[in-house]
């Protein structure tokens, strides 16, 4: 391979078999080399192919801006949620991630602390995230002697839920308060003090995650018919689910503005009838 730009003294940029720009990242890189010399493959740590060009500018500046130490410990947090936790992210990431830890250890280090105001609603519903989160917070810490606190965790796992979207502009932070709302109605209205670590509960709970997508992203619901059978007969048997499947539709077509089908009421009560027998 050979050099087509040199970023700075660890990275470089060369083109894959289809001409396609990619970005290689190693000590020593770009050092004293210049446009068509012979890439030192054996220094190669890193190799990012960003498929949008946008991105590719993003990520160009980035590693202008910020220490590629910062760019490392990003990268092991996301091929900890790829390979572990096996979340399928968009390739934003590698430039959000990075850019958010410099924030991070900036703020930590002037004296900033940042509360999340949502790190319960975010540890419930977004376990495997959250988990990834409190790793990231572990190794940030390790390497850049800091002692970032739970909080981080939560915005760290926030990252990885937009990603995990695949419209980039999702409100986050507005689904999971749209979650964390139908959720306190629904518990009250039923008076469940749930076990969180059941599997029911966690599915009820990821239920009501892709419905506040839904929301947020204001897609069309499927036709209204389907399902009016099933829910007719439901409402004689479980009365007292199906009055509360009822009021969060009311309830999201109030505050929200969305009118929630019947197939996704259907699932919706599935979900409360197994949550309200636990």
């Amino acid at each position: 391979m050979k050099i087509a730009r040199v970023l700075n003294t660890n990275a470089v940029i060369t083109k894959d078999d289809q001409g396609n720009e990619i970005v290689l990242l190693g000590p020593g890189l770009g050092f004293k080399h210049r446009p068509g010399d012979l890439v030192e493959e054996d220094k190669v740590e890193k190799v990012f192919h960003l498929e949008n060009k946008e991105h590719q500018n993003q990520f160009q500046e980035l590693l202008n801006n910020i220490p590629e130490a910062y760019i490392f410990t990003a990268e092991n947090i996301i091929n900890k949620a790829t390979e572990e936790y096996g979340l399928r992210l968009g390739e934003s990431i590698h430039i959000s991630l990075a850019d958010h830890i410099k924030h991070a250890v900036d703020n930590q280090r002037d004296g900033l602390i940042i509360r999340n105001t949502i790190l319960k609603e975010i540890i419930r519903s977004y376990k495997k995230e959250y988990a990834v989160g409190l790793y990231g917070v572990s190794e940030v810490n390790k390497v850049f002697g800091v002692s970032l606190a739970e909080d981080e965790a939560g915005f760290i796992a926030m990252h990885f839920v937009s990603s995990e979207y695949t419209n980039g502009d999702v409100n986050t932070k507005k689904i999971i308060q749209v979650v964390s709302s139908i959720n306190e109605l629904v518990t009250k209205e039923l008076g469940l003090t749930p076990d969180e670590t059941v599997l029911e509960y966690q599915r009820y709970v990821v239920h009501l995650n892709y419905l506040a997508e839904r929301i947020v992203t204001k897609k069309p619901p499927e036709d209204q018919k389907k399902g009016n059978s099933i829910l007719l007969t439901f409402s004689q048997e479980y009365p007292r689910e199906y009055k509360c499947a009822m009021d969060v539709k009311e309830y999201i077509h109030k505050e929200f503005g969305y009118t929630v089908g019947n197939d996704e009421i259907l699932f919706l009560l599935v979900h409360l009838i197994s949550v309200s027998n636990l």
